[in-house]
Order: structure tokens, then sequence, then C-alpha cells
């Protein structure tokens, strides 16, 4: 009678560490910069809603939060790809 081969653990089955290191690590790339894009686009609308007609450099500071966040979609969409 043969005996059922022992069940393998999926850790088993992963290639070696050595080449996917690098790989693994790309994934909080992309992660960090959504994070930058959530984080200026809540700060352009918390200036949006602070600035007047006396206090205009609000609008200065949330034009300038759009213009991070679409740097920072731009490097997400290059590394993520």
């Amino acid at each position: 009678m043969k005996m059922p081969s022992p069940m393998r653990r999926w850790e088993d089955q992963l290639p070696p560490v050595g080449k996917n290191r690098m790989r693994k690590g790309m994934y909080i790339l992309p992660s960090l910069f959504t994070a930058a894009n959530i984080g200026a686009g809540y700060y352009a609308l918390s200036q949006t809603v602070l600035g007047t007609r006396q206090e205009f450099w609000h609008f200065d500071h949330a034009a300038l939060a759009i213009g991070v966040a679409v740097v920072a979609d731009g490097l997400d969409g290059r590394i993520a790809a």
C-alpha cells in the first residue's frame, strides 16, 4: 500500500526570496502616492473653504496643493504600471 504524500504548505511553493524581494517592496510606493493625493485633495478643499476676498492666499495654497496632487497622480500611475 502506497502512503499518500504529505500536504505542502503554501510557503514551500514560493520562489526564492532573492529575486522577488524588490518586487514585493514596490507595492508600498503607489500606496504612498495615493495617500499624498488624498492629503493634497483634502488640503485643497479645506483651503478653498477658508478663502475669502481679504484672505486670497488660501486659494493660492489650494492651487499649489492641486498641482502637487497632479504630480503625485502621474508618479503613482507610472510606478503602479
